[in-house]
């Protein structure tokens, strides 16, 4: 049964209440599991990631301390460490850990016809990323089922527009799976990027024309997923 979105409105109140019965499979569960935290940080990892066992001695010795300090989020790509053991250089940043500007970030996501700095593991603001997911929501293409593309754009974007520091660490504290059969590692292998990018590219030029702050508001947000009753026969 699906439900009645009117006596729903009224009880949630309509400023605050968002039905959806629409598929949009990993950026619907992003929105979900950020709205259903209730701590100052969150993690995304995409859907066959694995963190690292060095991450959780990096996250108390160099992350948490300088996000308490003033940075606004930490993300890093030292390298792709495939889920096989092998690993691959990363393309954007190199050199020792460090705190940048987030306007040196922000001119790396946006340069168009480039990979987003996914797969990586972030750490974002919660405030910040709701904004960043709920902003996205229903304005980019799903080229690719299954994953958010151009939603870590946006998600990278908002935080430099927020925050005026990022911490890169040079260390790889994720896994990034690559199962036979994965789409994304065969367009990388293959050089064939731009089913990747289009959808980054679609993102940068939304954020180039659209100011954030608009969707900040938090809300109630309820999905469903109807379904035909099925009998035996």
């Amino acid at each position: 049964m699906e439900p009645d979105s009117n006596v729903l409105g009224r009880i949630f109140g309509d400023d605050r209440f968002n039905y959806q019965n629409v598929d949009l499979g990993c950026h619907e569960l992003w929105l979900q599991a950020v709205y259903r935290s209730e701590t100052e940080r969150v993690i995304v990892l995409h859907d066959d990631d694995m963190l690292a066992p060095e991450f959780g001695e990096a996250y108390r010795n160099e992350i948490k301390p300088s996000l308490d300090g003033g940075v606004g989020f930490a993300s890093w790509r030292a390298a792709l460490r495939y889920d096989d053991g092998s690993t691959r250089p990363c393309e954007y940043f190199h050199g020792d850990s460090r705190i940048l500007a987030s306007s040196e970030l922000a001119g790396v996501v946006t340069v168009k016809g480039r990979l987003s700095l996914s797969p990586i593991v972030s750490v974002f603001n919660r405030n910040v990323l709701l904004h960043a997911l709920k902003d996205s929501e229903g304005v980019l293409p799903w080229l690719r089922p299954g994953m958010p593309l151009g939603t870590e754009i946006v998600a990278y974007l908002r935080h430099c527009q927020a925050f005026k520091k990022w911490l890169y660490v040079n260390k790889v504290l994720s896994f990034y799976g690559s199962h036979e059969g994965s789409g994304t590692v065969k367009d990388e292998n293959s050089g064939a990027l731009k089913p990747l990018t289009d959808g980054y590219d679609v993102a940068r030029t939304y954020c180039a024309r659209t100011k954030p702050g608009h969707r900040a508001a938090p809300r109630c947000i309820l999905v469903s997923c109807p379904h035909e009753k099925q009998t035996q026969k």
